[in-house]
């Protein structure tokens, strides 16, 4: 945050001289920084869409991670996981790597923080002791959260064991299948991708970007959130030729390795602007300035079935 701070700094400097200096405009101009890094991000936001997806107003969207096999309480959500190993890598991965995650043994405490570090709550990774069952299957560990964790829409989090998934959650469509149109946060998007499958409670992804690169003064909604462009990247950058080989035959789309997609995050502070966009490469994730600058990204999409 002390980068991003530094920034707004200098560009409030820049904005002075554009004042006292008007026939040095041009030259100022050249001299603000076009993009800065991200050191910190909103960890509630992005555990909210790992789990349920929700819009701007906070309304429920779609389950993104889990399904509700209770009907009586569509809060519980279920994952079907291979072991307590698999449990494990899968809820750490909904965290950034800078997260305050204290390990205990197989049990887990994450003190959730925002960009600024103020807290945001509690959640718990709890395993449970062989023989534990829930809804008949069994059961390796379970999800909480602290009383005044703002999650929506997720009271808990079942990791139950895959083999004794109900037999009805079979994927439509399977790694590498090309899917003409799909539906991006309630845009109809053309030309993806599908990366996963669909699979015991764990929603399949499509993912598509745009054919050009586009300038956006704030962001489109419809691009991935930061949530889904960090399990994309780290999807397609485990196998990033494989991927860069699929998008360029199937939607004639071009991977560049140092290459910075927008996503579905904006930047406002004081006399900035930015939108956020992440390099698949590596998933490092950067904000544009869009106050002073002009920058042009494609944006990636991410479709959930």
């Amino acid at each position: 945050m002390k980068k991003v701070l530094l920034a707004a700094l200098y560009l409030m400097g820049a904005t002075c001289m554009f004042v006292s200096c008007s026939d040095d405009d041009d030259d100022s101009e050249k001299q603000i920084v076009e993009s800065f890094s991200v050191e910190n991000f909103n960890e509630l936001e992005l555990l909210q869409n790992h789990l349920v997806q929700i819009d701007s107003t906070g309304a429920r969207v779609q389950n993104v991670c889990g399904a509700a096999l209770d009907e009586s309480d569509t809060s519980l959500l279920f994952v079907g996981v291979e072991n307590i190993e698999g449990a494990k890598e899968m809820f750490k991965g909904w965290f950034p790597e800078n997260a305050d995650i204290i390990t205990t043994g197989n049990n887990m405490t994450v003190n959730l923080k925002d960009e600024e570090r103020k807290s945001q709550g509690t959640v718990y990774f709890t395993t449970k002791e062989s023989g534990s069952t829930v809804n008949g299957m069994p059961l390796f560990a379970e999800v909480t959260f602290a009383q005044g964790t703002a999650i929506k829409y997720v009271s808990k989090v079942y990791f139950v064991s895959k083999s004794n998934w109900p037999e009805n959650d079979i994927s439509p469509y399977h790694v590498g299948d090309f899917v003409e149109t799909f539906t991006a946060n309630g845009t109809k998007r053309y030309f993806g991708i599908c990366v996963k499958e669909k699979s015991a409670g764990q929603s399949g992804m499509i993912v598509g970007f745009s054919v050009n690169p586009e300038y956006t003064y704030k962001y489109s909604a419809a691009y991935a959130s930061n949530s889904a462009a960090n399990e994309v990247s780290k999807i397609i950058r485990a196998n990033w030729n494989m991927y860069k080989n699929l998008f360029k035959e199937k939607c004639n789309v071009a991977l560049g390795d140092g290459e910075y997609f927008w996503i579905d995050k904006n930047y406002d502070y004081l006399f900035s602007a930015g939108v956020y966009a992440i390099r698949l490469k590596d998933g490092d994730v950067d904000w544009f300035d869009t106050q002073w600058k002009s920058p042009e990204k494609r944006g990636l999409y991410v479709g959930y079935f």
